[in-house]
């Protein structure tokens, strides 16, 4: 068969098969043309794109930042009301404040440090109470 085409004098570029190669070769032309032709849009918008990560990474970080400044400075600020509640408690019977802290764990703290003072006022004149009684009964007795 393939001496048949070789007499007429067609070769592998020849026939349906000739046009198919000359059809891929062209279609194979044009995409590259067309790889071509995209290829700089592709770096712009690759390019674009790196921009706008960027532009999103420096934003984020400096919104976290923010937050972490915030959180720091209210826990700074529930940290002193702490401090200042204990040296005053020290002196007199003073409650703190559980709606100035910010933070829940704080909250329950600051919940059970007022417990802490109420009974210890408790305690104290429960005792004035005592020391009162056994006062009247050495000056009756006597």
């Amino acid at each position: 068969m393939v001496n048949n085409y070789v007499r007429f004098g067609l070769t592998h570029n020849d026939g349906l098969r000739g046009e198919f190669r000359q059809s891929a070769h062209n279609v194979e032309n044009q995409l590259k043309s067309v790889d071509n032709a995209l290829q700089p849009l592709i770096e712009q918008q690759e390019a674009q794109v790196r921009i706008y990560g960027l532009g999103i990474a420096a934003l984020t970080s400096v919104v976290l930042i923010l937050v972490l400044i915030k959180s720091f400075a209210t826990f700074h600020r529930a940290f002193v009301n702490f401090l200042t509640f204990f040296y005053r408690c020290k002196r007199q019977y003073q409650k703190i404040d559980t709606r100035k802290l910010g933070f829940a764990e704080l909250k329950s703290l600051a919940e059970l440090a007022n417990e802490m003072v109420e009974s210890k006022r408790n305690i104290e004149a429960r005792l004035a109470s005592v020391e009162a009684e056994l006062a009247n009964k050495k000056h009756h007795s006597t």
